[in-house]
């Protein structure tokens, strides 16, 4: 394997260069129609805010669907949330640490994967770090900003703000001067609430799992690594590492000066509370929804580092937290696999000499829409005529390319979810 090789295929360059999954497919069809009008009505019957979707759309009309140059942009934002550990850290301690952090951060395994995927992921981490920055800081105008917008990206920022109101409780600081942003964050979200109430309340079908004994013993190492389940033996791993980042999570949640407490509030308290909500009532729970506590881990084991006396052991510590997660990276790039559909659909392309007509189930849809020459070529079949859950995507799925009947051909193609196919 040569050096190129070695990159694309063991590295987070891995992310940015495999196909695109059927939520980026889907982000994309959202946000290309050329008016704002209806990319607002098709979020809106959807379970998202429209913030990034808005972003998008303008990203698209600039610069067109290219895949690698829309996950480009989400790395931007992936960029930026470095960049705020860089400027947390420059201002509380010194440029070395400062670095340290930037460095940190960037290397994150669970930030950067969501760092080069097309969705809002990386956007919502972006504000969840600057709200948490521009809190501490005390940068109110900032802290009200960043939070709108945050809310306006993800429904779970809303845990954000939840972490903050508990700062201030625990420290017992609630007044006028201390909830008066948040009641201007709450007046400025209200535009969106009515849209918000609406879609959790039309999310009759859930897709996300329950959570078991294995998850919540777990999670922690799950949220700062990205892990999800593969490879299997990895649970073992994230457990250890869920058992130091709980200990140094208490550690400085013990030391209640310059916000130390904070980030410890979201691993301590609002995770927790996640948790217990999705085991008593309905299962809220998915890795990435939860991203703005993988922040949180990543501000505790800097500020953990950071705070140590001895200055080898701080500097011993920066070094190995930093091969850790760089050598991480390397081992678990390729573990995370897409179906290629882009490879399939220039296959059959090929095969049928640009006369195959492709007929999808509800899963494989949006990527062979987005990968197949011909777009007018591409239907969901559906012949049970069964009604299709919205957390498919289906706000964004046109009227006229669902079909129960197989048209008359002899070049027709079967494509399923696991990403194979067969000739009809």
């Amino acid at each position: 394997m040569n050096f190129s090789n070695f990159l694309t295929a063991h590295t987070p360059l891995f992310y940015l260069l495999q196909p695109l999954w059927r939520d980026e497919a889907f982000s994309v069809f959202v946000a290309n129609p050329k008016d704002i009008t209806t990319v607002l009505s098709q979020i809106s019957n959807d379970f998202n805010p429209p913030l990034y979707y808005l972003i998008l759309h303008f990203v698209i009309r600039t610069f067109g669907e290219g895949e690698v140059i829309l996950r480009l942009f989400s790395f931007i934002f992936h960029l930026g949330t470095s960049t705020l550990t860089y400027i947390l850290f420059k201002k509380l301690f010194n440029k070395k640490t400062a670095v340290f952090a930037f460095i940190f951060t960037l290397l994150n395994p669970m930030l950067i994967y969501y760092g080069f995927e097309l969705r809002m992921y990386s956007l919502y981490a972006f504000l969840a770090m600057a709200s948490m920055v521009s809190f501490l800081l005390k940068k109110r105008g900032l802290f009200i900003l960043t939070s709108v917008l945050g809310l306006y990206t993800h429904s779970f920022f809303l845990l954000v703000l939840a972490g903050q109101f508990f700062y201030y409780a625990i420290r017992r600081k609630i007044n006028k001067r201390t909830l008066t942003p948040f009641v201007l964050i709450f007046l400025l979200y209200i535009p969106w609430i009515s849209t918000l109430i609406r879609q959790f309340g039309e999310a009759k079908v859930n897709w996300i799992f329950p959570v078991d004994l294995q998850l919540v013993k777990s999670v922690l190492g799950n949220l700062f690594t990205g892990y999800e389940g593969t490879p299997w033996y990895l649970w073992k791993i994230t457990f250890y590492l869920s058992l130091i980042i709980l200990a140094i999570s208490i550690f400085q949640a013990k030391k209640a000066r310059k916000g130390r407490i904070l980030p410890s509030i979201y691993i301590l308290i609002i995770l927790p509370l996640v948790l217990i909500y999705s085991i008593a009532r309905q299962p809220i729970f998915v890795n990435r929804y939860l991203i703005f506590v993988t922040v949180a881990e990543v501000i505790t084991i800097i500020w953990f580092i950071a705070d140590m006396k001895n200055g080898k052991l701080k500097s011993a510590s920066m070094i190995l937290t930093i091969m850790s997660v760089f050598l991480f990276n390397l081992w678990f790039a390729d573990k995370h696999p897409k179906n290629n559909y882009r490879s399939m659909m220039a296959n059959i392309w090929k095969n049928s000499s640009g006369k195959g007509l492709i007929m999808t189930d509800s899963i494989s849809f949006f990527e062979s829409y987005y990968y197949y020459p011909d777009r007018n070529k591409v239907f969901l079949y559906n012949p049970q005529k069964v009604t299709l859950p919205r957390y498919l995507g289906t706000s964004a799925i046109p009227n006229d390319k669902m079909i129960n009947k197989l048209p008359a051909s002899d070049e027709i193609y079967l494509i399923h979810g696991d990403g194979t196919y067969d000739k009809k």
